[in-house]
Protein backbone atom coordinates (compact mmCIF):
# COMPACT_ATOMS: atom_id res chain seq x y z
CA UNK A 1 0.00 0.00 0.00
CA UNK A 2 3.04 2.27 0.38
CA UNK A 3 4.11 4.49 -2.49
CA UNK A 4 7.81 4.81 -3.21
CA UNK A 5 8.78 8.18 -4.60
CA UNK A 6 11.19 6.75 -7.14
CA UNK A 7 8.20 5.03 -8.80
CA UNK A 8 6.06 8.19 -8.96
CA UNK A 9 5.60 10.32 -12.05
CA UNK A 10 6.70 13.86 -11.36
CA UNK A 11 5.14 17.17 -12.24
CA UNK A 12 6.17 18.69 -15.52
CA UNK A 13 7.35 22.27 -15.55
CA UNK A 14 4.61 23.37 -17.92
CA UNK A 15 1.94 21.95 -15.60
CA UNK A 16 3.42 23.79 -12.64
CA UNK A 17 3.55 27.04 -14.60
CA UNK A 18 -0.05 26.58 -15.70
CA UNK A 19 -1.26 25.84 -12.16
CA UNK A 20 0.74 28.75 -10.76
CA UNK A 21 -0.72 31.21 -13.27
CA UNK A 22 -4.24 30.03 -12.56
CA UNK A 23 -3.71 30.25 -8.82
CA UNK A 24 -2.45 33.82 -8.98
CA UNK A 25 -5.43 34.92 -11.06
CA UNK A 26 -8.04 32.95 -9.14
CA UNK A 27 -7.15 33.18 -5.49
CA UNK A 28 -5.63 36.60 -5.11
CA UNK A 29 -8.88 38.29 -5.99
CA UNK A 30 -10.13 37.73 -2.43
CA UNK A 31 -13.06 39.21 -0.59
CA UNK A 32 -12.83 42.38 1.45
CA UNK A 33 -11.82 41.69 5.03
CA UNK A 34 -10.12 38.38 4.22
CA UNK A 35 -6.52 38.52 5.42
CA UNK A 36 -5.48 34.99 4.53
CA UNK A 37 -7.12 32.24 2.55
CA UNK A 38 -6.00 28.69 2.04
CA UNK A 39 -6.08 26.80 -1.25
CA UNK A 40 -5.35 23.21 -2.31
CA UNK A 41 -4.66 21.50 -5.60
CA UNK A 42 -7.33 18.90 -6.41
CA UNK A 43 -7.39 16.23 -9.11
CA UNK A 44 -10.20 14.62 -11.05
CA UNK A 45 -11.00 11.30 -9.38
CA UNK A 46 -13.80 10.03 -11.63
CA UNK A 47 -16.88 11.30 -13.45
CA UNK A 48 -18.35 13.25 -10.54
CA UNK A 49 -15.68 13.32 -7.82
CA UNK A 50 -12.41 15.12 -7.18
CA UNK A 51 -9.63 14.07 -4.82
CA UNK A 52 -7.66 16.37 -2.55
CA UNK A 53 -4.99 15.75 0.07
CA UNK A 54 -5.31 18.46 2.72
CA UNK A 55 -2.45 17.68 5.10
CA UNK A 56 0.85 15.86 5.40
CA UNK A 57 0.93 13.42 8.33
CA UNK A 58 2.86 10.54 9.83
CA UNK A 59 0.91 7.30 10.28
CA UNK A 60 3.83 5.72 12.17
CA UNK A 61 2.49 2.22 11.60
CA UNK A 62 -0.90 2.94 13.17
CA UNK A 63 -3.09 2.48 10.09
CA UNK A 64 -6.15 0.29 10.74
CA UNK A 65 -5.69 -3.20 9.35
CA UNK A 66 -8.97 -3.09 7.43
CA UNK A 67 -8.41 0.05 5.35
CA UNK A 68 -9.97 -0.29 1.90
CA UNK A 69 -7.80 0.42 -1.11
CA UNK A 70 -9.63 2.56 -3.69
CA UNK A 71 -9.34 2.72 -7.46
CA UNK A 72 -6.69 5.13 -8.83
CA UNK A 73 -7.76 8.63 -9.82
CA UNK A 74 -8.41 9.54 -13.45
CA UNK A 75 -5.92 12.40 -13.11
CA UNK A 76 -2.28 11.37 -13.43
CA UNK A 77 0.41 11.90 -10.78
CA UNK A 78 -2.03 11.52 -7.90
CA UNK A 79 -1.08 9.22 -5.04
CA UNK A 80 -3.34 6.16 -4.95
CA UNK A 81 -5.80 6.48 -2.06
CA UNK A 82 -7.32 4.18 0.50
CA UNK A 83 -10.43 4.88 2.54
CA UNK A 84 -10.00 5.91 6.17
CA UNK A 85 -12.54 5.86 9.01
CA UNK A 86 -13.55 9.25 10.39
CA UNK A 87 -12.43 8.31 13.91
CA UNK A 88 -8.88 7.66 12.67
CA UNK A 89 -8.67 10.88 10.64
CA UNK A 90 -9.82 12.85 13.66
CA UNK A 91 -6.78 11.62 15.61
CA UNK A 92 -4.48 13.16 12.99
CA UNK A 93 -6.08 16.63 12.92
CA UNK A 94 -4.44 17.97 16.06
CA UNK A 95 -1.89 20.50 14.78
CA UNK A 96 -2.62 24.25 14.75
CA UNK A 97 -2.52 24.32 10.95
CA UNK A 98 -4.43 21.06 10.42
CA UNK A 99 -7.44 21.40 8.14
CA UNK A 100 -10.55 20.29 10.03
CA UNK A 101 -12.23 18.52 7.11
CA UNK A 102 -14.93 15.94 7.72
CA UNK A 103 -17.64 13.96 5.95
CA UNK A 104 -20.28 16.33 4.66
CA UNK A 105 -17.90 19.30 4.64
CA UNK A 106 -18.35 21.87 1.88
CA UNK A 107 -15.58 23.31 -0.30
CA UNK A 108 -15.49 25.45 -3.43
CA UNK A 109 -13.92 24.23 -6.65
CA UNK A 110 -12.55 27.19 -8.60
CA UNK A 111 -13.05 26.96 -12.35
CA UNK A 112 -12.53 29.18 -15.38
CA UNK A 113 -13.86 32.73 -15.65
CA UNK A 114 -14.32 33.12 -11.89
CA UNK A 115 -16.82 30.25 -11.67
CA UNK A 116 -16.91 28.35 -8.36
CA UNK A 117 -18.97 25.23 -7.68
CA UNK A 118 -19.62 23.70 -4.27
CA UNK A 119 -18.44 20.14 -3.62
CA UNK A 120 -19.12 17.89 -0.63
CA UNK A 121 -16.65 15.56 1.12
CA UNK A 122 -18.14 12.08 0.82
CA UNK A 123 -15.16 9.80 1.53
CA UNK A 124 -12.12 10.30 3.77
CA UNK A 125 -8.89 9.03 2.25
CA UNK A 126 -5.19 8.71 2.88
CA UNK A 127 -2.04 7.57 1.13
CA UNK A 128 1.06 6.11 2.76
CA UNK A 129 4.62 6.70 1.57
CA UNK A 130 8.10 5.77 2.78
CA UNK A 131 7.86 7.41 6.20
CA UNK A 132 10.88 5.45 7.44
CA UNK A 133 13.15 7.53 5.16
CA UNK A 134 11.56 10.85 6.10
CA UNK A 135 8.73 11.17 3.59
CA UNK A 136 5.26 12.36 4.54
CA UNK A 137 2.01 10.48 4.14
CA UNK A 138 -1.20 12.40 3.41
CA UNK A 139 -4.85 12.59 4.40
CA UNK A 140 -7.72 14.14 2.49
CA UNK A 141 -10.99 13.28 0.88
CA UNK A 142 -13.06 12.53 -2.18
CA UNK A 143 -15.52 15.33 -2.84
CA UNK A 144 -18.66 14.93 -4.95
CA UNK A 145 -19.73 17.54 -7.49
CA UNK A 146 -23.43 18.33 -7.87
CA UNK A 147 -24.86 16.82 -11.04
CA UNK A 148 -25.99 20.22 -12.30
CA UNK A 149 -22.40 21.50 -12.06
CA UNK A 150 -20.69 18.63 -13.88
CA UNK A 151 -20.70 20.39 -17.29
CA UNK A 152 -18.47 23.12 -15.83
CA UNK A 153 -15.72 20.62 -15.09
CA UNK A 154 -15.22 19.89 -18.79
CA UNK A 155 -12.24 17.65 -19.50
CA UNK A 156 -9.75 19.18 -17.09
CA UNK A 157 -7.79 16.98 -14.68
CA UNK A 158 -6.67 19.50 -12.04
CA UNK A 159 -8.49 22.20 -10.09
CA UNK A 160 -8.05 24.62 -7.21
CA UNK A 161 -10.04 24.05 -4.02
CA UNK A 162 -10.81 26.50 -1.21
CA UNK A 163 -12.99 26.51 1.89
CA UNK A 164 -16.63 27.13 1.07
CA UNK A 165 -17.93 30.67 1.33
CA UNK A 166 -21.23 32.31 0.53
CA UNK A 167 -20.67 35.20 -1.85
CA UNK A 168 -23.22 37.98 -2.09
CA UNK A 169 -23.69 39.96 -5.28
CA UNK A 170 -22.21 43.09 -3.69
CA UNK A 171 -19.18 41.19 -2.44
CA UNK A 172 -18.69 39.72 -5.91
CA UNK A 173 -18.57 43.21 -7.43
CA UNK A 174 -16.15 44.42 -4.76
CA UNK A 175 -13.87 41.46 -5.34
CA UNK A 176 -13.43 42.32 -9.00
CA UNK A 177 -12.01 45.73 -8.07
CA UNK A 178 -9.11 44.32 -6.09
CA UNK A 179 -5.79 44.32 -7.85
CA UNK A 180 -4.05 40.97 -8.12
CA UNK A 181 -1.43 40.24 -5.52
CA UNK A 182 1.47 37.89 -5.38
CA UNK A 183 0.69 34.34 -4.38
CA UNK A 184 3.17 32.85 -1.92
CA UNK A 185 3.44 29.09 -1.73
CA UNK A 186 5.98 26.36 -1.09
CA UNK A 187 6.81 24.13 -4.02
CA UNK A 188 9.60 21.64 -4.55
CA UNK A 189 10.02 20.60 -8.24
CA UNK A 190 11.26 17.15 -7.19
CA UNK A 191 8.04 16.34 -5.37
CA UNK A 192 4.93 14.67 -6.67
CA UNK A 193 2.08 17.04 -7.51
CA UNK A 194 0.13 16.27 -4.36
CA UNK A 195 3.03 16.90 -2.03
CA UNK A 196 2.18 20.55 -2.56
CA UNK A 197 0.23 20.97 0.66
CA UNK A 198 -1.59 24.26 0.22
CA UNK A 199 -1.24 27.90 -0.64
CA UNK A 200 -2.07 30.94 1.43
CA UNK A 201 -3.05 34.11 -0.37
CA UNK A 202 -2.82 37.27 1.72
CA UNK A 203 -3.56 40.93 1.26
CA UNK A 204 -3.36 43.99 3.45
CA UNK A 205 -6.51 44.94 5.37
Amino acid sequence: MKIRFRDCKFVRVRLLVSVTSFMIAACCSTLAGTKSERFWLAGRYDGNQIIVYFDAVKFNGTLPSNVKKLAPAVAERVFEPFELPASYVDQLQKGPDAEQFALGGKYDLLLDYGKAVTVTITTLVGTETDEEVGNDSFIGGLATVNESDLPYLRSRSYYVLRRHKEISESASKTRRRFRKRTLAFKMNPSNSIFKIRSWRCSRNA
